[in-house]
């Protein structure tokens, strides 16, 4: 079989691009994340012509779980920001993921919102740039969630602590 540069190809399980045809018979060049290979083209699967994979559309882009837009994931993300900017309040804009989770547990000890949206709703702050990371300077106390033992990260609130969610 014969690949043409820009075709989708398949190799070791992995799927990569034909990046230019080789020096040596039965080889191509193949790249994946700006990392060039030299392959056997025996050992090549095709997916997806260059025309082909020109002409697909584009795949969606996904979200992350703190920007889920289910309107209960609305209310998990208000709850945590609230959770979050009372505790910045209550330590220099210090925020302590562990007293955190503690604020948001029922009286049975079960967490009031759903776990990814509160471990992903770090990211999303510090990608709107309310919050920054001070490192990983904590351990994480969370037998129920498996992470106890941990490294974590402690954040700092740096948008104003007064401002609308």
């Amino acid at each position: 079989m014969t690949f043409e540069v820009g075709d989708r190809v398949q190799w070791a399980g992995t799927e990569y691009t034909i990046w230019s045809k080789h020096r040596k018979t039965g080889y191509r060049w193949i790249t994946r994340d700006g990392k060039v290979i030299e392959a056997r083209v025996a050992n090549l699967t095709l997916v997806a012509t260059a025309r082909a994979a020109a002409a697909a559309p584009p795949k969606p882009v996904q979200r992350i779980v703190a920007e889920n837009p289910h309107p209960l994931y609305d209310a998990d993300r208000a709850t945590i920001e609230q959770a979050m900017r009372a505790d910045a309040m209550a330590h220099d804009g210090v925020i302590d993921p562990n007293r955190v989770r503690a604020a948001l547990r029922s009286a049975t000890g079960e967490l009031r919102v759903h776990p990814r949206v509160l471990s992903g709703m770090y990211s999303s702050l510090a990608a709107q740039g309310k919050i920054r990371s001070l490192g990983w300077n904590g351990t994480n106390d969370d037998v129920a969630g498996g992470n106890a033992g941990r490294p974590m990260r402690m954040w700092q609130w740096v948008a104003p602590l007064a401002e609308a969610s």
